[in-house]
């Protein structure tokens, strides 16, 4: 997905889930935002991202999925070390956001788009790291697994 693909998407979004309070997270079926014949649709929702892996990688794979997930952020200081910094919700600093993490393909390509309150959507460069990424990236091996069990042998 390209950053006015996301752009399009935090809109729906946001018809969907109105503010900036808590929800829960959502795995969105994006299918029918290739073929442009509906909208994306919520197939999977849980107050706890990680409960939504599965349903991420297993859509991904098939349809392309957008996982969806509100909460606090709060930025890293320039010489902080990730693994020292406090909760985003304690931080002086802290700021509501959405974070959008993209599965497309049989390879499991993730892109990931913020968007933090009263700022732009920014695409990110990276690919997705950190835990959520590191569990999306778990079940789609898992998923991949699975798909390659299940194809006939030459």
């Amino acid at each position: 997905m390209n950053e006015q693909d996301f752009i399009n998407f935090d809109e729906l979004y946001f018809n969907e889930y109105k503010g900036w309070g808590e929800v829960p997270a959502t795995v969105w079926d994006m299918t029918v935002w290739d073929k442009n014949t509906d909208q994306p649709k919520v197939v999977a929702e849980a107050d706890d991202p990680y409960e939504l892996m599965t349903s991420l990688a297993e859509y991904g794979i098939t349809n392309g999925a957008i996982l969806a997930v509100r909460g606090w952020g709060a930025p890293l200081e320039e010489d902080q070390d990730p693994n020292d910094s406090i909760r985003p919700s304690l931080h002086p600093k802290r700021k509501r956001m959405v974070i959008y993490l993209h599965i497309e393909n049989v390879n499991g390509n993730l892109t990931v788009a913020i968007h933090p309150e009263d700022e732009e959507l920014m695409l990110m460069n990276e690919r997705g790291v950190g835990s959520l990424a590191d569990a999306i990236f778990k079940a789609v091996r898992k998923v991949q697994r699975k798909i390659n069990k299940s194809l006939p042998r030459k």
